[in-house]
């Protein structure tokens, strides 16, 4: 290897370890950014360096949470995902794969992950269930609050049915949150991953610009049946749970595909990406205060972008 690209590569490992070390901190949302800056730095090395290069950092990754949690199992359910989702990456760079594949395979090998991690701690503690404890934690601190602000006004009776529904609400909703939580991580390590890709002057013509985004015609009308489907089946059973789970995740996947149509539509006003991603932003934050009715007129107008194509274009993403 040249000497320049290896001095590279070992600027890339001295930064990697200055995130990962990040990640240890307990700010929630610094820890999530730098988790996804680590994921998107090994991506580069996956498509710049050769593979024993990148064992050696995802190796490096490993040591530095051997070294700072003590203990090797806690330091691999840590650091695994995060080497399987930027060589994912990585790989799906290489073999030029589009963007809804690569979004599509870093979701699934996250989502995964997770699945695995449970059914782990599912076998170390037989007949607990993690998500159940999380949510009735939450039920209770949610208890405590409403007793303390509405305890002259409800009884307790009423107070443990509030939260007996929230709880019971949480449960049904906690596969679609964790899928969407995959999701917007996948979308946070892509970004990064693109922009360093675009720093280094890298090719960048398989992915797809933002405002170019939009579902195939089968997906869109998938997601309109399975809708009608939820609102058919009765509910309070398996069924309508999995189709409630299918509907949001869908909904929220669309609702990415509606701000791509709005940001189509708005680069023929606002010539600035700058002022573009300003509006974008404002508009998601809006879409979660303002009774989620932005949030559901985004996905609709994405899923039917899909269906009719407003934008006339016969380019999809595949």
């Amino acid at each position: 290897m040249p000497s320049n690209k290896l001095k590279e590569f070992f600027l890339a490992v001295l930064i990697t370890v200055v995130f990962t070390l990040l990640t240890l901190l307990p700010a929630a949302a610094l820890s999530i950014l730098c988790a996804a800056a680590v994921t998107a730095l090994l991506g580069y090395s996956a498509t710049r360096f050769h593979y024993g290069f990148v064992a050696f950092q995802a190796f490096v990754i490993c040591a530095v949470y051997v070294l700072f949690q003590k203990s090797l199992s806690g330091a691999l359910i840590t650091s695994l995902p995060l080497i399987l989702c930027g060589l994912t990456l990585g790989i799906c760079y290489n073999v030029k794969l589009s963007v809804f594949k690569l979004l599509s395979i870093f979701t699934s090998v996250y989502v995964l992950n997770i699945a695995v991690n449970i059914k782990l701690a599912g076998m170390a503690s037989p007949g607990q269930n993690i998500f159940e404890e999380a949510i009735a934690s939450v039920g209770q601190v949610y208890k405590e609050s409403l007793t303390a602000m509405y305890g002259s006004q409800l009884s307790g009776t009423e107070i443990n049915n509030v939260v007996s529904e929230l709880t019971s609400t949480l449960l049904r909703f906690t596969p679609s949150f964790i899928v969407i939580a995959c999701i917007c991580f996948a979308l946070l390590s892509y970004y990064l991953f693109k922009r360093i890709l675009k720093i280094r002057k890298s090719d960048l013509s398989m992915f797809a610009s933002f405002s170019d985004w939009r579902a195939d015609k089968v997906i869109s009308i998938t997601y309109f049946v399975l809708l009608a489907l939820y609102f058919v089946v009765p509910a309070g059973n398996f069924l309508s749970d999995t189709l409630l789970n299918m509907v949001t995740v869908m909904t929220f996947v669309f609702f990415v595909l509606g701000l791509s149509f709005l940001e189509y539509k708005l680069k023929n006003r606002i010539e600035k990406s700058g002022v573009r991603k300003l509006v974008l932003v404002g508009i998601s934050l809006s879409a979660f205060v303002l009774m989620g009715l932005p949030f559901l007129a985004l996905a609709i107008c994405g899923a039917l972008d899909g269906c009719f194509d407003f934008r006339h274009r016969k380019k999809i993403i595949r």
